[in-house]
């Protein structure tokens, strides 16, 4: 597993929209635990980072509405949204590789810099 840092404040509901790809809530079971891709972490300062597996690939169901993530995704150009719209519909039925997702948009953090940011702290003796 290849985990990189990007900062969004939409990481959850990013995780949850890839997760329903996947799993999409009208197949969901009540017994089903999972709703999430991908953890993410939040600073003092209200900001967040999703924890991004480039190197995982996820089944996309033949029922999958890409859309919801779509909208998700509103800070990145029209343009992207639309070939990313029709990668994700091109696989229905398939698996897409998250290498593949990742906007230009998308602001990457280094493990340092999660440091300096406050996403992960360390405890002084």
């Amino acid at each position: 597993m290849a985990t990189r840092y990007f900062k969004n404040n939409d990481a959850q509901a990013i995780s949850q929209k890839l997760y329903e790809l996947s799993r999409p809530p009208q197949v969901r079971e009540v017994s089903d635990i999972s709703s999430y891709m991908f953890g993410w972490v939040e600073n003092d300062l209200n900001e967040f980072v999703l924890l991004f597996d480039d190197e995982a690939t996820m089944p996309v169901h033949q029922q999958a509405d890409v859309q919801p993530l779509i909208d998700v995704m509103s800070h990145v150009p029209e343009a992207e949204q639309t070939a990313l719209a029709a990668y994700i519909t091109s696989k229905i039925g398939d698996r897409i590789e998250m290498s593949n997702l990742i906007p230009s948009t998308a602001v990457e953090l280094t493990e340092a810099q999660m440091y300096e940011q406050g996403f992960y702290k360390v405890d002084e003796l």
